[in-house]
């Protein structure tokens, strides 16, 4: 075979050359799942998508995360219309993606090449060039599994991250194969986070893994992220920053998820704490940091759950040396009807008045806690079953504002347990 001269290309090399070129021309689709559902064509964002529940939107959400299998066409009538009783539902399909299609030329898409049928399966063709931020996202940890270097890996790992603004498709969470891609984005998320976690660790990188923490807890909440943040406030020796994060994370906790979750918030609270190691001190220095600052000396005192555990926990230890009464109460917002409010924004608007009626009804020496949405729990210390009763009256006069039709319900125990009372305060 005579060789080739030079500048000559062989038949190959220009086919790679035109698709090289091809590529380069080809419109440009950047889509986001993770979060709000967004598409942006160049600089223009496909606008009709602001209603993520919108049948273009949803079209083109199941199409475009499946564009290299395609989607059977029940399961895009399904995700579409989804419980709804349409006679025809193939027929409305098709006007969909007829209507769909008619969009994307608006755009200046190439509509009528992009969405096909075949075989009762619906396609998104490879007409334009899709950038999706899932794909980047698993394509990203990927590659970090694989590499070596420490510094490349964490940056890496810190992109892919980067990448989840919250769940996957988020308003459209119910439907089936929405939730099951969510659990499996936001598990990519922890275990990057976690490994970069490892990294930033070895690297006694402590303000990167402080910042990094705070940010996974806004974006993805409720999964003890904070556990991390208050490590590495310790290792920072930023103790004070540490205890109140403990404390308002607790709070938080509670305060989504109330009682049903007492176990396992003190389950957290021992994470929490066993992250909390001091430095050496001197005695004077200690005492100065445990005094009770004066601003907060008028009423009860209003702590967070982990102390209000604490001081509960030495009270019934004190009792049984000293034989004092403590009782605890639990009071609870009702409405007019009787019933626990337990969420919505009247409870919302109300929740300081309870707290500051509590506070200001109560002595000094007694322990007050915002304890889940609409209940706050009270230590009365060295007091009397008839004294309850007055502390009673006195919050329910100091939080009923003329002829408001809610209340406040309590329940009163013995910290040695010997006693249970009900009592609702007086409505308006």
């Amino acid at each position: 075979m005579a060789s080739m001269g030079a500048g000559t290309e062989s038949p190959g090399a220009e086919r790679s050359v035109l698709r090289m070129a091809e590529r380069e021309t080809k419109p440009l689709l950047r889509v986001r799942m993770l979060g709000d559902f967004s598409v942006l064509f160049g600089d223009t964002e496909l606008m009709d998508l602001r209603q993520s529940s919108a049948q273009f939107g949803r079209l083109l959400q199941i199409l475009l995360f499946h564009r290299n299998t395609g989607v059977d066409a029940r399961d895009v009538r399904e995700y579409l219309f989804e419980e709804r009783d349409i006679e025809d539902a193939s027929h409305a399909l098709r006007n969909v993606v007829y209507n769909a299609k008619k969009r994307l030329i608006s755009y200046g898409l190439p509509g009528e090449e992009l969405i096909r049928a075949e075989k009762k399966r619906y396609f998104w063709t490879d007409a334009v060039d899709v950038e999706l931020d899932t794909e980047r996202m698993q394509a990203l940890s990927a590659l970090a599994e694989k590499e070596q270097d420490a510094d490349v890996r964490l940056a890496m790992l810190e992109e892919a991250a980067s990448l989840y603004r919250g769940g996957f498709l988020d308003r459209m969470s119910a439907a089936p194969w929405v939730a099951e891609q969510a659990s499996v984005f936001q598990q990519l998320y922890r275990a990057c986070i976690g490994k970069a976690f490892d990294i930033l660790r070895q690297k006694q990188d402590y303000r990167r893994m402080r910042d990094m923490a705070e940010s996974a807890a806004s974006v993805d909440p409720f999964a003890e992220w904070e556990v991390r943040q208050v490590e590495a406030l310790v290792a920072l020796g930023r103790y004070e920053e540490a205890q109140k994060l403990c404390d308002s994370t607790v709070d938080l906790y509670i305060r989504e998820h109330g009682l049903r979750t007492s176990a396992y918030v003190r389950e957290l609270v021992n994470r929490l704490n066993s992250e909390m190691i001091h430095q050496y001190e001197a005695l004077d220095e200690i005492q100065s940091k445990l005094m009770e600052p004066a601003a907060a000396e008028q009423g009860g005192y209003v702590c967070s759950y982990p102390v209000f555990q604490e001081v509960y926990r030495t009270v019934a230890r004190m009792m049984e040396r000293h034989g004092d009464m403590v009782y605890l109460m639990l009071c609870t917002v009702v409405d007019s009807n009787g019933n626990p409010m337990k969420e919505g924004a009247r409870l919302d608007k109300l929740c300081e008045r309870p707290l500051h009626a509590i506070v200001q009804s109560v002595r000094h020496s007694d322990t007050v806690i915002r304890f889940g949405k609409g209940q706050y729990l009270v230590l009365l210390a060295n007091t009397t079953a008839e004294n309850c009763g007055i502390v009673q009256k006195r919050i329910t006069r100091n939080f009923t504002e003329g002829r408001q039709r809610i209340s406040v319900e309590y329940l009163i125990n013995s910290v040695a347990g010997d006693s249970l009372s009900r009592q609702n305060g007086s409505r308006g």
